[in-house]
């Protein structure tokens, strides 16, 4: 399930690198784990549609609140290197609860707010809570630009004054 505009993250982007894009969200979307999931998808370069011969997929996985224990850690990112092991590539797990999200603790947040595409999302509520995210960046002074060929976020707002990105919900 595409929940950006996948016009925008398909431009200037190549056949391969949108190809793989599909089928990592076609076996990401197949995982027998993904029922348990808020929600799962792609983003950095894969997402994108701009991953080169030697990029890595990296996944994003949301689970309900809670800790994540070490144990649970390991077998997402068993479960998402296996689901995507016909691609070749080496697989990253990025696992986040809806607390961490609304925190904003860290840029991780503000990429996976501006590139995530989803294979799941139950109910559209992950895609809304990252709506707020990129609405309370940009409100508080952030600014998404591109630097060296890739989009990265910076803070163009008064340095004197305080800030905060978390979500009040």
């Amino acid at each position: 399930m595409y929940t950006r505009d996948m016009d925008r993250t398909a431009q200037g982007t190549s056949t391969t690198a949108k190809r793989l894009r599909e089928q990592a969200l076609e076996l990401l979307g197949a995982m027998p784990r993904l029922g348990e999931t808020l929600a799962a998808g792609l983003v950095g370069s894969v997402a994108r549609g701009t991953a080169g011969e030697r990029s890595d997929i990296d996944v994003f996985i949301v689970l309900e609140e809670g800790e994540i224990p070490v144990e649970a850690e390991i077998g997402w990112w068993d479960a998402a290197r296996d689901a995507l092991r016909p691609l070749g590539r080496p697989v990253s797990v990025l696992l986040y609860t809806p607390a961490g999200i609304r925190s904003v603790a860290n840029w991780y947040i503000l990429r996976l707010a501006s590139e995530a595409v989803f294979a799941r999302d139950a109910g559209g509520a992950v895609a809304s809570l990252l709506a707020r995210v990129l609405e309370k960046a940009r409100s508080s002074g952030f600014e998404e630009r591109q630097m060296g060929g890739r989009p990265a976020w910076t803070y163009t707002g008064d340095v004197t004054k305080g800030w905060s990105l978390e979500l009040d919900e």
